[in-house]
Formats: structure tokens, sequence, C-alpha cells
């Protein structure tokens, strides 16, 4: 942050129950910046106790394992200001794995009916935090991230803010976030759900916000989240049972996607044989 060409900004980091000397090294980095301590209340809560302390007219988010590229709040000011009608900017971003070094340019490739674009993509995220700016005023209107939402809040914020205003996408990489192996793919049967039921939450609140989620369309977006549900489970944390049930349930909501059955009870047979043959 410190190197950024835009220099008219204010640093604030929440320290949500780290067990870190945060302070010591956030002051010795950057003196000017406030810390605000609180007990571990998960992200949402630590991101919306960040956007009251702000003053400043524009927020920007940073996970504590991203970095902003030099021009990142320079450019997305810039496009707020000329386009004061936007409800937030997002920039492309230069994704590092960890394992292997490499790195992989993901452009910011959506800006037109970006609600419907986001919300085809729910199961895989949309827009991550550490890509956005966000008018503070917008955020008083549509809400900060809701605190019941236990992955995937920033994608529920992101459909409040697009489902009434539109979007500014900068194609030019200016965050750079890192690909934790371990730690990026849901395996646990914690995790899975989590996953699961968030979705699920997003979809009811916004189906009962307004019209824009027709019957046959919200059907379809319950019966995807089961579906990738159904895949995590099998592929990801190896429990077949859990998987077949969630399929059942896809099944239950997209009654005539047979492509999809065949995909999983393929890999389903083919998982119980692999186990059958190491007994």
């Amino acid at each position: 942050i410190t190197q950024q060409t835009f220099t008219d900004y204010e640093i604030i980091v929440v320290d949500d129950g780290s067990t870190a000397d945060v302070a010591r090294v956030v002051f010795a980095i950057a003196p000017q910046s406030r810390v605000i301590l609180q007990p571990n209340s998960g992200v949402a809560t630590a991101r919306n106790v960040g956007i009251a302390a702000a003053r400043g007219q524009y927020i920007a988010f940073l996970d504590d394992d991203d970095q902003f590229m030099p021009a990142k709040l320079s450019e997305q000011v810039a496009a707020l200001q000329q386009s004061p009608q936007a409800g937030l900017a997002y920039n492309g971003y230069i994704l590092q794995d960890e394992a292997t070094g490499t790195n992989t340019v993901i452009p910011a490739d959506v800006s037109e009916d970006a609600y419907h674009a986001f919300l085809k993509q729910l199961a895989a995220g949309n827009i991550m935090p550490s890509q956005m700016m966000v008018p503070k005023a917008v955020l008083d209107e549509v809400g900060l991230f809701d605190p019941q939402v236990k992955i995937g809040e920033d994608a529920e914020l992101v459909l409040r803010i697009t489902r009434t205003y539109p979007i500014i996408a900068i194609d030019r990489p200016l965050t750079i976030m890192t690909h934790h192996p371990g730690r990026s793919v849901l395996n646990g049967h914690q995790q899975i759900d989590d996953a699961l039921q968030s979705r699920l939450y997003i979809i009811h609140k916004l189906a009962a916000m307004d019209g824009q989620i027709p019957p046959t369309y919200k059907r379809r977006l319950l019966g995807d989240a089961h579906g990738v549900a159904s895949g995590q489970y099998l592929f990801n944390s190896k429990q077949v049972t859990q998987a077949v049930e969630h399929l059942l349930r896809s099944f239950y909501w997209l009654p005539f996607a047979p492509a999809l059955m065949r995909f999983y009870v393929r890999h389903i047979r083919d998982f119980l044989r692999a186990r059958s043959s190491r007994q």
C-alpha cells in the first residue's frame, strides 16, 4: 500500500483476533495507520468494522496475503470519478501459485449485465475483495457485508451492488493474489456444508428482495448449488454418501440434466470400484 502512486488515502487494519503482534508490524511499515483490535468475529464483521471507521469517499479492501500494484488506487479512483453512477470498480489480477511459483493473469471481463453474469457463477465466486473499490455512499445504501454468510460474503455483497448499480471493469491486473493449494480447496465436511448453506442463503435472500430471479431460474441456481456440493464431497473429501445425497437434491431442482447425472454416476462408480480394489 505504501508504494501507491495515489497518496490521499488512510490505512485501517482490523486485527480479527490474531495471535500475532499485528500492530507492531503495521506501525513499523506504515506508522500513519489505524489498527483496530477485536475478538475473532469473522471476516464479514471485520470488514464492516473497517468500513465504519473509514473517513474516505471510496473503500478498497486488501486481504493479508494479497498485494496492490502501485497504480491500483489511482486507476480505480479515476474510473469512479469519471463514472459517478457506478457502484463498484474492479480490476484484473495476477494469481501467484505458492507451490509452483507460476503467475497467471486473470482479466476483469464482466461489466455488462454484471448481476446476472455473477449470479450464474455464484458457486465459483465473482469478484474478490482485493480487486474492488466501492464508493462508501453505495455501501450506505445497499448495506455492508452480511455476517450470516460464512463463505462467499464478498460474492453476496457484489450481487447486491450489481442488482442496483453498473460497475466498471479495469482489465489491467492491479492486484496480486496468492493461491495456497492446501488452503484453497474446500475438503472438510463442515467447510463444504458452510459453503453450500451460504449459497442457499444468498439465493433465497436475493429472490426475496425483488422479482429479478424468476422461479425457474431460482430452481436452476439451487440445483447448481447442490451439484457443486456433490462434486466437492466426492472429489475433495471422498464422502460418497454426502455426494449422492446432494446429487439427488440437485436433480430434484434440475430434473432435466441427464449429462450431469451421467457424469456424476460414472465418477461415483469409478470411485467405489477403486476403493473396493484397495480393500
